[in-house]
């Protein structure tokens, strides 16, 4: 079988249709239904607007498609070498349609990354503590040897979502601790009057983090100053989840040591913005103390900016 002659059987509509137009392929006498999977535009749909050429009744030639190759009939042409190149090229695609695969016979095509999707299993839950106590290996935000929280005339704590593309991440943060427990600890306003901005640019957040918010402490106030997040390639579900990290260290709490809570110091990329009882029973305790540091921000209700910075003030950093 010479493959200049295979070509030439396969290649003369094409070519024909280039040099004559549609007259000129369908004056062809092609006498036989092409055994390729070629793409042609039917009821199926898809494919290239190519003519081929008519049988003796008017009718073209029907085109097969993979699934029905070695089903239709074949007429043969009376010339014997054209008929023996014919069911050669035949044979062929019969069988490589049919043949079964192997795993080494399988495209070797590198897989596309997992972009936005979780690869960590659900975590074990931590102890929970008993009615009205804190949890075991949950750390706090402290100044003075008192625990930090939200000043009661500072509620809801004021936050701008910094990048509009963002807003669905910071509502699902805010309606995550909003629902504590122990009121509304958040609302979504203008940068005008927000106590807190998000930065979303990723170039304040230190390299092998993925958020970071930024505190000066004093014995007697702590003001968050920037709260920034770096997206890469993260899902909502899971940016909404670092951002409800970073607005607990706002409401006051520290990291936690099991990883079912939101709180945990590393990444964990469920794709939920979930708090744990942990987390809820975290947040009632401290917001439950009567004797405490109060976290102003710098809206309307807060601190103004050239008064943050004095004697035994204290810049503290929170990475996830």
């Amino acid at each position: 079988m010479q493959p200049h002659r295979i070509l030439a059987v396969l290649l003369i509509p094409l070519f024909l249709v280039t040099l004559g137009g549609p007259a000129a392929a369908q004056s062809f006498p092609f006498p036989f239904p092409l055994p390729l999977p070629i793409p042609m535009p039917d009821s199926r749909g898809g494919g290239f607007p190519i003519p081929f050429p008519t049988d003796s009744r008017g009718g073209s030639f029907p085109i097969p498609f993979p699934g029905d190759i070695g089903q239709l009939p074949i007429p043969m042409p009376g010339d014997q070498g054209t008929q023996d190149i014919l069911r050669d090229i035949t044979s062929i695609i019969i069988s490589s349609q049919t043949r079964p695969r192997t795993p080494d016979s399988q495209p070797r095509f590198p897989r596309l990354p997992d972009v936005g999707t979780s690869r960590t299993p659900a975590p074990a839950p931590g102890p929970e503590a008993a009615p009205g106590q804190r949890p075991d290996s949950y750390k706090l935000i402290t100044a003075g040897g008192r625990v930090a929280r939200i000043a009661p005339e500072q509620l809801p704590f004021r936050i701008h979502v910094g990048n509009p593309a963002y807003q669905e991440v910071l509502d699902t943060a805010v309606r995550t601790w909003n629902g504590a427990g122990v009121g509304t600890l958040f609302t979504v306003t203008p940068a005008s009057e927000a106590d807190l901005s998000l930065d979303w640019s990723g170039a304040n957040v230190t390299r092998g983090a993925r958020g970071e918010t930024r505190f000066i402490i004093r014995n007697d106030m702590i003001i968050p100053t920037g709260l920034s997040i770096r997206p890469g390639n993260r899902s909502r579900g899971d940016l909404a989840q670092v951002l409800a990290h970073e607005l607990g260290h706002v409401v006051g709490l520290d990291h936690s040591a099991y990883r079912s809570d939101i709180m945990h110091e590393a990444e964990q990329r469920s794709g939920q913005a979930m708090l744990s009882s942990r987390d809820r029973q975290m947040v009632q305790w401290v917001y439950s103390q009567p004797d405490y540091v109060a976290i102003r921000g710098r809206g309307p209700q807060g601190i103004a900016g050239h008064q943050l910075m004095d004697s035994g003030a204290d810049l503290v950093i929170f990475r996830h």
